[in-house]
């Protein structure tokens, strides 16, 4: 239901997870190709990958850990094959090393964020390479006014989300305010560390959450327990399985 609900709302979820799924899936197939299927194959995940980042940049950090994964695969599956220890020298240059599809992998990556990154050094004369969410996100999900416990969206009597940020700030141009809350969001942590322990921990149970609640509408409701609450039961049994 979720599904449905954020395609209809026009938000990019669905997208972003079928582009990491294509990933997932085109890296399980690469582990096993042979070297005439590994080219399209490589093209495929490239594509996928590019997209997901498009979409949230931050999948980035995760990219290094599925490359690091194929090779691991490639190298176990050949030394499983081999029966024989096989050394670093056969993980990095061996046959069944995957230079060429991490290359392919990274470099239509690469390709597919190039664009946005020349548009924006043209648009402000400095490096930014795809957008300016995280330090906007970071300032304003860690800040003090929350105290101990994280609401999804601030209450009127706390005020707007423009209203923190400091007045000596609102001058700058994007990326410079946005480096700026990072480093005023990091602060928050450097000042009060057992403040944002506890207001990290206070985010947990949102993500369990699968009841109705009276402060949701009629269809975030029926989205939650029919999605959630529905499927819970059976994702834990799988992952017990």
């Amino acid at each position: 239901i979720y599904f449905i609900y954020y395609s209809a709302a026009l938000m990019t979820e669905p997208f972003y997870i079928t582009a990491i799924l294509g990933a997932l899936y085109g890296l399980l197939e690469l582990r096993d190709t042979g070297a005439g299927e590994e080219r399209r194959l490589a093209l495929a995940v490239g594509l996928a990958l590019g997209f997901a980042v498009l979409l949230r940049q931050l999948f980035l950090l995760l990219i290094p850990f599925l490359l690091l994964w194929l090779w691991a695969m490639r190298y176990y599956d050949g030394r499983r094959a081999g029966a024989e220890r096989r050394g670093l020298k056969d993980i990095l240059f061996g046959p069944r090393a995957p230079w060429r599809s991490s290359a392919v992998i990274v470099g239509l990556v690469i390709l597919m964020i190039l664009p946005f990154t020349i548009y924006n050094y043209g648009r402000y004369g400095r490096f930014l390479l795809l957008n300016t969410n995280a330090g906007y996100a970071f300032f304003w999900g860690n800040h003090p006014i929350y105290g101990t416990r994280f609401q999804g969206i601030l209450s009127p009597e706390m005020g707007s989300y423009q209203d923190l940020i400091p007045e000596e700030l609102r001058g700058l141009d994007e990326p410079s305010l946005e480096q700026a809350l990072m480093k005023r969001g990091l602060q928050f942590i450097v000042d009060d560390p057992g403040r944002y322990v506890l207001l990290s921990l206070s985010r947990m149970p949102v993500y369990f959450m699968f009841w109705p609640s009276a402060e949701s509408g009629m269809l975030s409701n029926i989205s939650r327990v029919g999605s959630f609450g529905l499927f819970l039961p059976l994702m834990l049994a799988g992952l017990i399985y």
